[in-house]
Parts: structure tokens; C-alpha cells; sequence
């Protein structure tokens, strides 16, 4: 029997996906951009505990898409 980190896997690289073609068809938001940084959050969280070399791109990726959502509320 798989684990839950294997069945969530699939989940993990969709979410991104599905967020940022959201954004780009509807332009940023501050609540897309908000839980899109959040996700790229968690990944790196993951990406940090697996000693990953991509955990620095993907932390600059959730800075990214909050001050995207910021810059949303802000106009």
C-alpha cells in the first residue's frame, strides 16, 4: 500500500499549475496569488526537509506570488 505522500504527489504539481493558469487567464489577485505563494511555501518547506537543490528557486517563487497578490490589493 502506497503512502499519503505518494497518493499527494500528483496533487503537489498540479496545484501550481491549476493556480497559475488561473492568474494568467484573470490577471493576479490577491487571494490566487496568495494561496499560490502558499503552496510554493509548502514546497519548499519539503523541498528544504529532502535537501533539494531546487529549494531557493522554489522559496523565490512563493516570495513571488505574495508580492504579486500584494501589489493586487495595493491597486
Amino acid at each position: 500500500m502506497r503512502d499519503r505522500s505518494e497518493l499527494l504527489e500528483p496533487l503537489h504539481v498540479a496545484q501550481p499549475i491549476l493556480f497559475s493558469e488561473s492568474i494568467h487567464a484573470s490577471g493576479p489577485a490577491p487571494e490566487p496569488c496568495g494561496i499560490l505563494g502558499r503552496i510554493y511555501k509548502d514546497l519548499w518547506e519539503e523541498s528544504l526537509d529532502a535537501k533539494r537543490e531546487d529549494a531557493r528557486e522554489v522559496l523565490d517563487l512563493a516570495i513571488q506570488n505574495d508580492v504579486r497578490g500584494f501589489e493586487a490589493r495595493v491597486k
